[in-house]
């Protein structure tokens, strides 16, 4: 019998949330964004990044925070952060993590990009304050980045768009 589609994506995004948290990550805020994918044998790596529309400041894996600060000078209650990047690595599952604390108002554009290896599929979750909003499986690409979604935040709304 085939599962319904949700609770096969339920099921996927509580999958990728353990596999986040077991390596370290957050899926508590705002905003929780996951990459997946198969390593392989090839070492597949995939970056994904993130531009914070407060501070304009993109988030990746050599720069893990955005540069938002409060006005007495410490952290933002909306920090954008990646706190899981891995490298790639020959066995199993591949993991990068993204959490905005409490997201702005704004468009959050969240891009993917093959550092190393070959084309592999990938699953993208997208969460807010723990409720699935959506994945996106996506096939190989041969394309060295693709923009995956935009995210605009508004005072109470949030909007999901794929571009063209």
């Amino acid at each position: 019998m085939k599962m319904p589609r949700l609770v096969h994506d339920l099921g996927t995004y509580a999958w990728m949330s353990l596999l986040a948290v077991a390596k370290g990550g957050s899926v508590s805020g705002g905003l929780h964004l996951c990459l997946s994918w198969e390593c392989g044998d090839e070492e597949t790596d995939i970056d994904m990044c993130m531009r914070c529309p407060s501070c304009n400041v993109e988030v990746r894996e050599d720069n893990p925070e955005c540069g938002c600060v409060s006005a007495d000078g410490e952290q933002s209650i909306h920090l954008l952060t990646m706190d899981v990047a891995d490298t790639g690595a020959a066995e199993g599952r591949c993991l990068e993590n993204m959490v905005v604390k409490v997201p702005v108002s704004g468009r959050y554009t969240l891009s993917i990009s093959r550092y190393t290896g070959p084309p592999v599929s990938s699953v993208v979750s997208i969460a807010q304050f723990g409720h699935l909003l959506a994945i996106y499986r996506l096939p190989p690409n041969d394309a060295a980045s693709m923009t995956v979604v935009h995210i605009d935040c508004g005072a109470r709304t949030l909007t999901l768009t794929r571009p063209n």
